[in-house]
């Protein structure tokens, strides 16, 4: 079980492929860890160094008390890439609230990147007072019961229902291994997080993925939002899937960021 300790935290983390690859980076969404990668890495590591860590609060990562904000959260990013010794610049591809960091990450460290390539994500979770209202009433449904909210959340996220019978239970179990007062805080600082006056800034390749099917409206309007603010990117739809489309549409999704990362 490969783990590493960056900034106080000790982080876990899966990788597939040569170390001498293209390092490409994999980050995952809210309360989720690198088992939502599970396919995708290996597809990934057949060309490139795949690299997904659980992000900290999450998965088999420490899950300290703190303050979860974006800045520490890509922070941890960017320790954990250091203490393996890469130091050539990097893919990196973030889904979700994953896609928040890899957005902060860029304008951190621009100098670090690629190609960034963006998935059912949005620079400003609550741009609007219909996003607002929307998150208000999720996160009700999550404190009264994280493992109900799981249970009809997680199947939303599909567009149709998985092959595997036991997918939407193993990723229900997923994301309640996060404690729900580190969720609650994580989400709270997402929320606060508006990079829409900075994104512009961003100047290396960028690929958006757009879930054709996102059950979260807010989040579509603002993936698709991105892709005005950010001169130069690239827009995908992708078809017949909701919030994952790496899982859905996965040789699709392998394919298009073959094509834009060679």
């Amino acid at each position: 079980m490969p783990k590493q300790e960056v900034n106080n935290v000790e982080l876990y983390y899966e990788q597939w492929g040569a170390e001498e690859a293209l390092p490409f980076v994999l980050l995952h969404g809210w309360t989720a860890s690198n088992y939502l990668f599970k396919d995708l890495g290996p597809a990934l590591g057949q060309r490139y160094r795949a690299i997904a860590p659980d992000l900290r609060g999450h998965g088999q990562s420490a899950k300290p008390q703190g303050e979860y904000t974006t800045e520490v959260l890509a922070t941890d990013v960017r320790a954990l890439l250091q203490a393996l010794g890469i130091d050539r610049k990097i893919v990196l591809y973030g889904q979700s609230m994953g896609g928040q960091i890899a957005l902060y990450y860029a304008i951190r460290y621009p100098d670090t990147m690629a190609k960034l390539i963006l998935d059912s994500t949005s620079a400003n979770l609550m741009g609007s007072w219909q996003a607002w209202l929307q998150w208000q009433m999720f996160l009700l449904f999550y404190r009264l019961s994280p493992e109900k909210f799981f249970g009809k959340m997680v199947a939303g996220f599909f567009h149709q229902p998985p092959d595997d019978p036991n997918l939407l239970q193993e990723l229900t179990a997923m994301s309640l291994q996060m404690p729900k007062a580190i969720a609650l805080n994580a989400i709270k600082h997402s929320a606060r997080t508006n990079l829409t006056q900075e994104v512009g800034q961003i100047q290396v390749p960028t690929l958006i993925f757009a879930s054709a099917s996102d059950p979260v409206s807010s989040i579509r309007e603002g993936t698709e939002q991105l892709h005005q603010l950010m001169p130069g990117s690239q827009l995908v739809l992708v078809p017949d899937c909701g919030h994952l489309p790496f899982m859905e549409q996965q040789d699709f999704v392998v394919q298009k960021i073959v094509e834009f990362v060679g």
